[in-house]
């Protein structure tokens, strides 16, 4: 088995190494907003969307002496984007990209690449170059990187961030316990064994001071030299709360997996939630989805079982008790009232059914692999 994993290290670019990259960008971020113009011109007089990057590039003279396996990565990121409109789980026409306002990166897409030659502080890419870097941590034995960004921050360093696939054997282990976890707001998650996620609670870190320096920022002239420094401390101080946020993430999953054989939690779309019910900003703060993908990566690692249930399981209306499925509950109830007599928190009762619908679904997939090793 083979999973996927990124690794992500500091480098220390010359200043010819960082003025190609601020170049490179500028011409990726050209190629993007000019890829995004001729899709909507097609969509617009309905002809077909595809687009021959070498014939429409050799188009602009802005792209002359740049590399093209970054111009096919902002190709591919195109692609991606509007598959997603397509799909309508973007609703408007993707926006063009602001040169000075987005995060500055540059993909290199690399198809197998299982050679990265790293001596000492020097860290080589092949068909990318050579960096002083700080490798904190190194990557797993027969590992393939797949994909390669470099980052640049407004704190003047840049990040490289490597996409690696690497084989695990997951250790065998007979499940004894489990939990179920509900999603909630205020507090991260409420488990079924009456646990609340607050000690793992990521949001309102800093944001009094970034509110500060916004109010400071919004009186100075753009981009002058009192608004840049003052970009680069609000750039720190959301750079602080990101990695406070992995950290705390990172051990709310250790602490689920290690204490749990099986862990369930309930299929969410976090962003039509935060539209809905006005909380966006404690949804996103949360981040919620990040601690899933979390704990689905490590509980391969670690031979533990991750369920997801299904979407539209109604964990929040059925009655952990009797079974019975109340059709109208408000957001407001947050006591769960049951015709049996039953009274419980909303999501401890939710939780608990999530927990029972997993162990329901382990108990249906292993039944059918019996059955088919019996019929082969």
């Amino acid at each position: 088995m083979r999973i996927m994993r990124s690794y992500v290290y500091r480098i220390y670019p010359t200043r010819n190494q960082k003025s190609k990259f601020d170049s490179l960008y500028r011409k990726n971020t050209f190629l993007f907003n000019e890829l995004l113009k001729e899709k909507k011109r097609k969509l617009e007089n309905n002809e077909d969307e595809a687009i021959f990057i070498k014939s429409f590039i050799k188009q602009f003279d802005e792209l002359k002496h740049g590399n093209f396996v970054t111009y096919l990565s902002t190709y591919h990121l195109v692609n991606q984007i509007m598959d997603k409109f397509h799909n309508k789980s973007i609703k408007e026409f993707p926006s063009l990209k602001n040169v000075d306002k987005m995060t500055k990166k540059i993909h290199f897409d690399i198809v197998n690449m299982s050679y990265l030659d790293v001596k000492g502080p020097i860290l080589q890419i092949p068909k990318i170059g050579s960096f002083k870097a700080r490798i904190h941590r190194p990557m797993p034995p027969y590992s393939i990187i797949r994909q390669v960004i470099i980052e640049k921050r407004n704190v003047n360093f840049y990040l490289v961030n490597f996409l690696v696939s690497f084989p695990i054997t997951p250790p065998k282990s007979t499940i004894k316990t489990a939990v179920g976890l509900d999603y909630s707001s205020p507090h991260f998650f409420h488990s079924s064994d009456n646990e609340l996620g607050d000690v793992f609670k990521v949001s309102g870190l800093e944001n009094k001071r970034i509110k500060k320096l916004k109010r400071r920022m919004s009186k100075c002239v753009f981009k002058s030299k009192n608004y840049m420094k003052l970009r680069q401390n609000v750039e720190k101080a959301y750079f602080s709360i990101e990695n406070k946020r992995k950290f705390l993430l990172n051990k709310a999953s250790n602490y689920c997996l290690n204490k749990y054989d099986l862990v369930a939690v309930e299929s969410l779309s976090l962003s039509d939630m935060s539209t809905r019910f006005h909380l966006g900003a404690h949804t996103y703060n949360n981040s919620y989805n990040t601690f899933l993908l979390m704990l689905k990566y490590k509980s391969l690692e670690k031979g533990k079982v991750f369920i997801k249930v299904p979407k539209y399981f109604p964990s929040t209306r059925i009655c952990s008790n009797c079974g019975q499925v109340h059709e109208r509950l408000k957001l407001s109830d947050r006591i769960f009232h049951c015709d049996c007599g039953f009274t419980m928190d909303r999501d401890l009762n939710a939780a608990i059914n999530i927990k029972e619908k997993a162990i329901t679904i382990l108990k249906s997939t292993i039944q059918k692999m019996k059955g088919e090793k019996y019929a082969l």
